[in-house]
């Protein structure tokens, strides 16, 4: 634990010495608009959005910089516009934190990661990319990057979730697909993944419905859909939209795609898998909790004996029980029986926005898995 906690420390020592950047309308900090902000602060900076009157804040920008952007104030920021994380660095990261990015109708609101080496994370993000509107885009695409995750956020639009060639991890969020509701236009899958892995813990994924009685609107879509992909639900549910025939299938997977399950994931009353792809029901863990919460739970099946590790986010690796983001030495917080909750250290030091991951594991019927990993942000 002491090593561990010790690599924390220089982390958060080393991004202590970046600079905060301050944006108000008002002109109460350094910058008045975002983009003035992202281009005068250099990899590490965090850059502080506060609160107005309900003024949009332009967000077509494109990040090629490792940096913090996260709300300060009670309220959320309304924002439109294209946010674009293209070409990140493996040893830098972008943190979106606290953020609301509601549609201003009729423009979506929508982010991109393409082609990043470097850690992704949305914590706390509300991201609307014009979710039940005729006109709709994906709310997240990522494509290219394999180290992305979402955490206790909701993304919605044409689909919430958008991955090719692309890893991505999310726990406690909430991802939906398009509705419709009248005019032409189809429903949306709330994940629809190309070539990807994905991961869910705690995460509901609500295909869009068609309310349009039949008229020019499609079907329901499913809240996941796989094209040559893998996908783990741990503790997650997926649920199909509803339409003229009927639910669609909570999952749809093609030949060449897999999925596994907890058994307590529930995928909908009807049709709940469809496609030809490989379905295995196992024990995978789920995790909830973090920094702000100052502890950790990993939940599993009973008579599961499982552990948490604790480490600085780093390149994924292989170990002998999957891949994983072990980039630094762990250290163990916990070790029992499941459901395992254990207090974090006191992390008050951290910096706004520094991204600490977690790891668990579950050894259950003989076999050791690891559980999806919780990328948690400093509040």
């Amino acid at each position: 634990m002491r090593n561990g906690i010790a690599a924390v420390i220089l982390g958060a020592g080393v991004l202590l010495g970046q600079q905060t950047w301050v944006v108000d309308t008002e002109g109460n900090g350094d910058f008045t608009t975002l983009g003035a902000a992202v281009q005068a602060a250099s990899a590490g900076d965090t850059v502080v959005l506060t609160y107005w009157s309900g003024l949009p804040n332009a967000w077509s920008l494109t990040l090629s910089k490792g940096l913090t952007i996260v709300a300060a104030g009670p309220g959320r920021s309304e924002v439109l516009g294209h946010l674009v994380v293209a070409d990140l660095p493996a040893n830098e990261r972008v943190v979106l934190r606290s953020l609301q990015l509601s549609v201003l109708a009729p423009y979506p609101v929508r982010v991109t990661v393409q082609d990043c080496a470097g850690l992704v994370v949305l914590d706390d993000v509300v991201l609307d990319g014009g979710y039940g509107q005729m006109f709709a885009e994906a709310a997240l695409t990522v494509v290219g990057s394999h180290r992305v995750h979402v955490g206790r956020s909701q993304l919605s639009g044409d689909a919430g979730l958008v991955a090719t060639d692309a890893t991505v991890t999310c726990t406690d969020s909430w991802i939906a697909g398009a509705n419709v509701v009248s005019g032409p236009g189809t429903a949306g899958a709330a994940v629809a993944a190309t070539a990807s892995r994905l991961w869910f813990a705690g995460t509901m994924l609500a295909g869009g419905s068609n309310y349009n009685g039949g008229g020019f609107a499609g079907p329901g879509r499913s809240g996941l859909v796989l094209a040559a992909s893998t996908a783990v639900l741990a503790g997650a549910q997926a649920l199909g939209g509803t339409g003229v025939a009927g639910y669609a299938a909570g999952v749809t997977l093609d030949a060449t795609s897999s999925l596994t399950r907890d058994a307590a994931v529930w995928l909908g009353p009807v049709d709940a898998i469809a496609g030809p792809g490989a379905v295995a029901t196992l024990e995978t863990g789920s995790l909830s909790g973090g920094i702000d919460h100052g502890w950790i739970r990993l939940t599993a099946a009973p008579g599961a004996i499982g552990f948490v590790l604790l480490s600085l986010p780093g390149p994924e690796v292989a170990t002998p029980f999957g891949p994983c983001w072990l980039g630094w030495l762990p250290a163990p917080l916990a070790l029992g029986f499941v459901p395992l909750v254990r207090p974090l250290p006191s992390l008050s030091f951290l910096p706004r926005g520094f991204a600490l991951t977690v790891q668990g594991a579950v050894l259950h019927g003989g076999a050791l898995r690891l559980s999806a990993p919780l990328v948690t942000t400093a509040p």
